[in-house]
Formats: C-alpha cells, sequence, structure tokens
C-alpha cells in the first residue's frame, strides 16, 4: 500500500538532493535509501536511476527546486512502489 509518507518524501527529493554533497548517483541513491530503506537494494537502485534525469538538471548553477521537480520525483516514485507492491502480491 502507498502510504501518505511516501507521497511526502518523494516531494522532498529534490530538497533533499540539493542539501547534500557528492556525485550526484551517491546523492541520490543516499535519499532513496533513507526513505525507503525497508526496499530492497535492487529495487531503490531502480529508482535511483529513474530519478537522475530529473535531479540532473539541479546542479547546474543557479537552477532551483520548483513544484515541476516535486511533481516529476513524485509520479516517478508512485510509479516504482505501484510496481514494487505488484511483483510482491505475484510472489505471495
Amino acid at each position: 500500500m502507498i502510504e501518505v509518507d511516501d507521497r511526502w518524501c518523494a516531494r522532498r527529493i529534490p530538497d533533499d538532493f540539493i542539501t547534500r554533497s557528492g556525485e550526484a548517483p551517491g546523492r541520490i541513491s543516499e535519499v532513496v535509501k533513507e526513505n525507503w530503506w525497508c526496499h530492497d537494494r535492487e529495487s531503490r537502485t531502480k529508482l535511483a536511476q529513474a530519478l537522475v534525469p530529473i535531479l540532473k538538471d539541479l546542479l547546474r548553477p543557479g537552477t532551483e527546486v520548483t513544484d515541476e521537480h516535486r511533481d516529476m520525483c513524485e509520479g516517478v516514485v508512485f510509479a516504482w512502489l505501484t510496481q514494487v507492491l505488484t511483483s510482491q502480491q505475484q510472489t505471495t
């Protein structure tokens, strides 16, 4: 089941991403791991990879987080969670 917290966390991804240091993939992986630690590493990696195109834009100087970034991250997370939950239901 997709929780309200998942929505909040998904919308916070861009804000959390820009406050971290390091290369983009590492930053994204940290944010994903902190928020969806209960999912296996392979699933989290898929989510992180799906977020790269959205978040790499934020690495350009002067770029600010917008609601569009938040909306796109929310959509990616919800699609990922739907896929993960569907997969879990099929294996049980």
